[in-house]
């Protein structure tokens, strides 16, 4: 590899902090000099960059910096962005779409809204629903400022939505719009709409009211990936034809999505119970003995309105109680598996290799900020 110090800009309309992070745990162990400017004056910034690389979402530029060497690799699917590349590194949008949709449905919903986006990702969302022969309504949105006004008439379309109605936002940030907005229209979170947003960024998600589900786009990776890609073409490889789409992760569930669409009153609390006590022992025997119901008929009911067991549901919850504390917190595997109702580490570590086909401190690693 060639010894001498690279150097790189990392330029964007907006950083995330975790994609940045894997860029620069890439750069310190390669002799990068990378430099990030502010958002502010950024076209400018790019115009008269004359360092060996650029890592960017924007086609500031692109074409002019391209002719003259410079290596670009891209952080988005910008058409002029996509034209100047030596390759592309992004988000499978396509599938955090169909991903998010599969995860509402496998929660009973039957009343779909999708926040209209550039990325195609409320196509996707709206596709996998009408599979199942639901519709998901659009919800146009200003992108970036929420004025006051804005967020009355945001609230005033998320109360002609019918309940319980299962929402997704195409960002974290946009999500806590909409749980501003239903918070005005006096919509309950997420009895009356559930919201859950992309990217998953841990401040975002954790401070919000109430706090906010979202799925992973393994953001850390996909800086790394980008760095790997650049360092590649600078080092004179040749540049990719396709773009790299890096597959989301898991929607990490809070409590803006923590709820059931069901149509069956003792089943919803049924559900509720087993929710709160999942991290205790609990049997269909005593489940019986507290609704006052046989074991027979609890079956019936997990069969037939949410398609599946009583056991298979609890394990379900318990998985994703254990994702969230994989990424909310420090706690050991240990810890995590014992106050997320595992009977041993052990059974938590099958658990993931079976369902995420990593270990859980492999999960921890991939999906979390670093």
């Amino acid at each position: 590899m060639n010894s001498s110090r690279k150097t790189v800009l990392y330029a964007k309309n907006f950083y995330l902090q975790q994609e940045l992070r894997g860029i620069m745990d890439f750069a310190r162990g390669h002799g990068w000099q990378l430099e990030i400017p502010q958002m502010y004056g950024l076209p400018g910034h790019v115009r008269n960059w004359r360092g060996a690389g650029l890592l960017t979402d924007t086609g500031y530029y692109t074409e002019k910096l391209h002719s003259e060497g410079v290596k670009i690799v891209g952080l988005s699917l910008d058409p002029k962005l996509v034209r100047n590349s030596d390759a592309i590194v992004g988000p499978d949008n396509r599938r955090i779409g169909e991903a998010v949709a599969e995860y509402y449905l496998a929660r009973g919903y039957r009343n779909f809204a999708a926040c209209e986006d550039v990325y195609g990702r409320d196509d996707a969302f709206a596709a996998r629903v009408e599979r199942e022969g639901f519709r998901a309504e659009r919800i146009a949105l200003p992108r970036y400022f929420r004025s006051p006004q804005a967020l009355k008439r945001m609230a005033e379309r998320l109360a002609q939505l019918p309940a319980p109605c299962a929402l997704f936002c195409n960002n974290d940030w946009e999500s806590v719009s909409a749980l501003n907005a239903a918070d005005l229209a006096g919509i309950p979170v997420p009895d009356g709409i559930a919201v859950v947003g992309v990217g998953n960024e841990e401040l975002i998600c954790t401070t919000s009211s109430p706090p906010l589900s979202s799925i992973e786009t393994r953001l850390y990776l996909r800086g790394l990936r980008a760095a790997e890609e650049l360092d590649r073409v600078m080092e004179g490889a040749p540049p990719r034809d396709e773009p790299i789409l890096v597959e989301p992760g898991q929607v990490v569930e809070r409590a803006s999505s923590d709820f059931f669409a069901v149509g069956d009153r003792q089943l919803r609390k049924m559900l509720e119970y087993l929710r709160k006590h999942a991290a205790s022992p609990v049997q269909v025997a005593g489940l019986a003995r507290r609704f006052r119901m046989s074991e027979s008929k609890i079956y019936r009911l997990f069969r037939s309105g949410i398609g599946l067991s009583p056991k298979e549901f609890l394990t379900d919850v318990r998985l994703n109680l254990a994702r969230t504390r994989l990424v909310d917190s420090d706690d050991t595997i240990v810890t995590v598996a014992a106050e997320c109702g595992f009977p041993s580490p052990g059974a938590l570590f099958e658990l993931f290799r079976a369902r995420c086909g990593q270990t859980p401190a492999d999960w921890r690693e991939a999906n979390r900020w670093k």
